[in-house]
């Protein structure tokens, strides 16, 4: 089903409920449309048993001023939902609510989303906002999210992100985020932040996830503001292992029979710098402990 060139707002403070609802269907097509006001502009509420599949929003939709969220994806009991795809369109809730909520998922599948060149801004709450692990294979390509309290946000666990090529930050006219990026403590894994500008954001980028395969790297306003600190050395052979960013490893002083870089012997003394990618690895085997400094860009 296609629908295109529609509007649907409110003349008056009563607002609708949602200018579009999807609770059951596939391959579902929204051109063009204007969706304004209301507790969501667009809301996808699965129930259980049911599936939502193959729905697009493309050629500017307008999803702006509704109170609660521009777009919000939820199911509960088997509910399925899968394979939403957004482009070239704008989801503003003006200064209200959330952008676009990828919310409570109950037992049933939550895989595929694309954002593609999408503007998420203007809103009270995050500009995206996964707040439940069961997502899977979320994929966020350009466009630009400022103006918000969050630019996205990742609740705990949330796995199978990306985020690339995407000003998070003040553009076209708006404001920096007041956080530009949010990755919530907990065991979210494959998550790549990459290519992005941030800047203009009261901070940056907060990441507290704890998986051993994530990626923040080449991100303009982040990755190009060096952070240093020391690192406490352990016991024999202490192995350092680089967080989701690059590192440069500063090695000095006490007697270093071997430093090992990803599981190959560089170096047989101490006073050696070693650069790390992401989630990489260095050992160091000593028989009088060396002092060991990093830098993450």
């Amino acid at each position: 089903m296609q629908v295109s060139f529609v509007t649907v707002a409110n003349d008056t403070s009563d607002h609708h409920y949602a200018g579009a609802r999807l609770k059951s269907g596939t391959a579902t097509t929204f051109v063009g449309c204007q969706f304004l006001q209301g507790l969501f502009s667009m809301l996808i509420d699965v129930e259980d048993g049911d599936s939502v599949l193959n729905t697009t929003i493309t050629a500017k939709c307008y999803l702006d001023s509704a109170s609660q969220a521009a777009l919000w994806c939820t199911a509960t009991g088997s509910g399925n939902i899968a394979r939403i795809m957004a482009s070239s369109s704008w989801f503003s809730t003006a200064g209200q609510g959330e952008g676009i909520v990828l919310a409570s998922m109950g037992t049933g599948a939550s895989d595929g989303v694309e954002i593609d060149g999408c503007e998420l801004v203007l809103n009270s709450g995050s500009g995206l906002k996964l707040t439940d692990a069961k997502w899977k294979n979320t994929r966020v390509n350009g466009g630009v999210a400022a103006g918000n309290n969050i630019g996205v946000e990742l609740a705990a666990g949330v796995s199978d992100v990306s985020v690339r090529n995407m000003t998070i930050g003040a553009s076209d006219g708006f404001a920096g985020n007041s956080n530009g990026m949010f990755i919530a403590a907990g065991a979210g894994d494959r998550i790549e932040i990459q290519n992005n500008t941030m800047r203009g954001n009261t901070s940056t980028t907060i990441n507290s996830a704890t998986g051993l395969n994530n990626r923040i790297e080449g991100n303009a306003g982040y990755n190009d503001t060096p952070v240093g600190s020391s690192i406490a050395v352990g016991a024999s052979p202490f192995t350092h292992r680089a967080g989701p960013s690059p590192e440069t490893i500063y090695i000095s002083g006490g007697t270093v029979s071997a430093i090992v870089v990803a599981g190959v012997t560089a170096f047989t003394n101490t006073g050696h710098t070693v650069e790390l990618a992401p989630n990489e690895t260095v050992q160091v085997t000593y028989s009088s402990a060396p002092f060991m400094n990093r830098v993450r860009h």
